[in-house]
């Protein structure tokens, strides 16, 4: 290879790395420096002749202010996902954010409110009417009728408290009620007097429940652990517990299905 061929491939070499080196490194600087007519109406420290010979879009000058405004509310942080406003050509908002409607469901339940209670304290009283009367089955129905309708009114929560002693012989729903009429009054005579006479005995029925629980827990302590028997209950609860937890996910076997499965595999 001759001298001369040599300092041609030298310069072809030389010419391609400058090429290179400028569109990869200084061509992007370059872009980043130069303004475009959006970044000139996007910046504020542009002079007003300039905004006057490169017209900006009336829609992103009033984007762009709604955002600062926007932005210093937020604090020194700018919001990443700003919301842009809805404006026309004029740069007037379209949606009027400064008066807001009650939703109208909310509205008939204030004016209703008065009407309800009202309507629930008649029930009451016919539901009471007829506990005197002996007809339990009409006033449970009414009692419960008054409840829906009132389920925070302290002489209906005290109604359906005596109804569910006397009637259902039920103490601690009783005084479970007795107890959130209070909540509401706690200066109701009523529910004063019958939660202090429903309270000894509900707590007398948790005593028992919490000693019998004991008495089970001590007969199932003191079983062997190699009792067969115990072997067995806990290999059956192990089966009932895979075949409820399967049965969330869609359960294709049955519980004797299941068992055999487990004592194939």
């Amino acid at each position: 290879m001759s001298s001369s061929e040599l300092r041609m491939w030298l310069r072809i070499i030389v010419v391609s790395i400058t090429i290179s080196v400028i569109v990869q490194v200084l061509w992007p600087n370059l872009r980043n420096v130069t303004f475009s007519r959006r970044s000139l109406c996007k910046y504020g420290l542009v002079p007003d002749i300039v905004r006057r010979v490169i017209p900006c879009s009336p829609g992103l000058t009033t984007r762009q202010r709604a955002l600062e405004d926007r932005n210093k509310d937020l604090g020194y942080f700018v919001d990443p996902f700003p919301v842009e406003p809805w404006s026309d050509g004029k740069g007037r908002p379209i949606l009027e954010e400064e008066k807001t409607s009650v939703p109208l469901s909310i509205r008939i339940t204030e004016e209703r409110k008065g009407e309800l209670e009202a309507e629930a304290v008649a029930a009451l009283n016919a539901a009471i009417f007829s506990r005197k009367k002996g007809n339990m089955r009409k006033a449970e129905t009414i009692i419960q009728h008054a409840l829906a309708l009132a389920p925070n009114h302290p002489d209906i929560l005290t109604e359906y408290g005596i109804f569910v002693e006397t009637v259902r012989k039920n103490l601690v729903e009783a005084e479970e009620l007795y107890t959130r009429a209070l909540s509401y009054n706690p200066h109701h005579t009523e529910a004063l007097v019958r939660r202090a006479r429903t309270l000894p005995l509900v707590e007398e029925i948790d005593k028992k429940m919490l000693k019998a629980l004991r008495r089970k827990r001590a007969y199932f302590l003191r079983i062997p652990r190699n009792s067969p028997a115990l072997k067995r209950a806990m290999r059956e609860s192990y089966f009932m517990h895979v075949y409820h937890t399967v049965a969330i996910e869609g359960n294709t076997m049955t519980l004797v299905q299941t068992r055999y499965y487990h004592f194939l595999y």
